[in-house]
């Protein structure tokens, strides 16, 4: 393994004391090492594909709330991953977490960094299907050659579902409306990197990590959680939502492709899980919507959501 990705994974090992999770040959630790956030969106779709493939990992659990992702040797970890693959350090908040299209985020979770070849893996999209592809028997089953371009499709939709503005939302029942919590969501993230920039000014790849975070959040602050802006998104996922019903009303199967769970289906049943949980339900509780229940209520059955959700200390938000 590389020197210095191997004196960084043994510094942030110190940060983040790793737990070993699934079954493995006792004495020998896993290769890989996973850096998350129980109730990381990101971090539990990372977490379901190592589940569904049984894959041994460490899990160096995060508190986001606290910083941890800013913590400088994560950061610049993750900014080097970013550099390395030519990917841009995302500088705007479109509302998703969709690297494809806002870049690179060295500030965040999942990092998958694989202690035998050295390898940083970021986004999970990413790291899922890089994962998927290295498992051999498994591969078929999440990700079927039948139908990979439609379930390409399918994770492309999640990758650009909303996730971040519904976080800072209070649900109103009886209007079915949301309100932002706090106008200080993202703002007290801007707050972090000004102070993070000023004490790290000698180093230059945190400076244009944190900078780009700046200013990502502060797009964020400026942008997504008006009134106005946070209506937009609930109506652009209850759009998505309605196609989503569609597509299941017209098949005879129990899951999207199959009687079997893909990688979509286990995708989809985070984010119906995301939305249950924040109390939007409500969006697709009207009868027409019974095939979307439905399919909600078998996907939340996965044994691989359970481990790596259900059952998970602090992976559901309340």
């Amino acid at each position: 393994m590389n020197s210095i990705v191997a004196r960084t994974l043994e510094i942030l090992e110190n940060h983040f004391p790793g737990e070993s999770v699934l079954f493995h040959e006792p004495g020998v630790e896993p290769a890989l090492h996973l850096f998350h956030a129980p109730n990381s969106i990101c971090s539990q779709k990372v977490r379901v594909v190592l589940a569904a493939l049984g894959q041994p990992y460490v899990s160096h659990q995060m508190n986001i709330p606290r910083g941890d992702t800013y913590v400088p040797d994560y950061v610049r970890l993750r900014a080097a991953a970013c550099e390395q693959q030519g990917l841009p350090f995302a500088n705007q908040h479109s509302g998703s977490t969709a690297m494809a299209t806002t870049g690179c985020d060295a500030c965040v979770v999942p990092t998958l960094v694989d202690q035998r070849s050295g390898e940083i893996l970021i986004d999970s999209q990413r790291i899922c299907l890089e994962l998927v592809a290295r498992s051999g028997s498994y591969r078929e089953e999440l990700c079927p050659e039948f139908c990979k371009p439609q379930l390409l499709e399918e994770l492309r939709i999640i990758d650009e579902f909303p996730n971040y503005p519904i976080l800072a939302a209070n649900v109103d029942k009886k209007a079915g409306v949301t309100h932002p919590q706090s106008e200080g969501f993202a703002i007290n993230k801007v707050r972090r990197c000004d102070e993070l920039i000023e004490k790290y000014s000698h180093d230059q790849l945190l400076v244009k990590a944190y900078s780009a975070k700046w200013e990502k959040e502060l797009s964020a602050a400026n942008n997504l959680f008006e009134k106005e802006s946070m209506q937009k998104t609930i109506e652009i996922i209850k759009h998505i939502l309605s196609d989503l019903n569609s597509r299941l009303s017209d098949i005879n199967t129990s899951f999207l492709f199959s009687d079997n769970p893909t990688l979509a289906d286990l995708f989809w049943g985070l984010e119906l899980m995301r939305l249950d949980n924040l109390k939007l339900n409500y969006l697709w509780s009207e009868e027409i919507f019974s095939p979307l229940n439905s399919y909600y209520h078998r996907v939340c059955d996965a044994p691989a959501l359970i481990q790596a959700v259900t059952d998970w200390d602090g992976a559901r938000i309340s």
